[in-house]
Parts: C-alpha cells; structure tokens; sequence
C-alpha cells in the first residue's frame, strides 16, 4: 500500500495524481490552502469543486492525510522527553515548589 499523501504539503503535480482530484481539485486545494493555512477535514469540506464525501473517502482509504505520521511520532516524542527532563530537573533541586512558581510566575 502507497504512503498516504499529506494534503498540506503535496504540490500541484502530486495532488492531480490523487484519485478523483485532478487539476481543477488540485488548483482549489492549493487555493484553500494559500487562504487557510492547514488544511484539516473541515476546510476541504468547503472546497465547492469536490463533493464533500470524496475527502472522507480518500481519508478513509487512507489516499491523503493532514499530517506525516513519522512527523507526527516524533514531535511526541520530543515533547515527552522535554517534559521528563523537566520534571527531573525540578524534582532534583532542594525546593521544586519554588522552581515550580518561577516557571509559571506565580506568587
């Protein structure tokens, strides 16, 4: 099975390749996209050159999608190791309340 197609980064050339999009699709998507910023399911629903149950079927498929899974996994990743380091680097000081309130200046 083909990787999925990230709807919010593919160009004009990979987005006519998708099923059922075409040039006029892709030309609305990128548009949407310039006028939006990420697109999410909603925003394509808008798009009047598509039915809107053609995005939920190319989701489904799993043809297109908002996000790089990899990208995705490793941004949650990131962000529980800083959040662990964190709680390591407060927890080993004499007083972590104190650290606690200058992190999030509270009084």
């Amino acid at each position: 099975m083909a990787k999925p197609i990230n709807i919010n980064k593919a160009n004009f050339t990979q987005l006519k390749a998708i099923k059922k999009i075409g040039e006029t699709r892709a030309l609305a998507i990128i548009a949407k996209r310039e006028e939006d910023g990420l697109l999410n399911l909603d925003n394509l629903k808008e798009i009047p050159e598509a039915p809107q149950s053609l995005w939920t079927a190319l989701l489904n498929e799993k043809i297109i999608c908002f996000e790089d899974p990899e990208e995705s996994d490793e941004g949650q990743e990131v962000l529980k190791n800083t959040i662990e380091s964190l709680r390591h680097k407060i927890l080993s000081v004499e007083n972590p309340e104190m650290i606690w309130q200058r992190l999030f200046k509270q009084k």
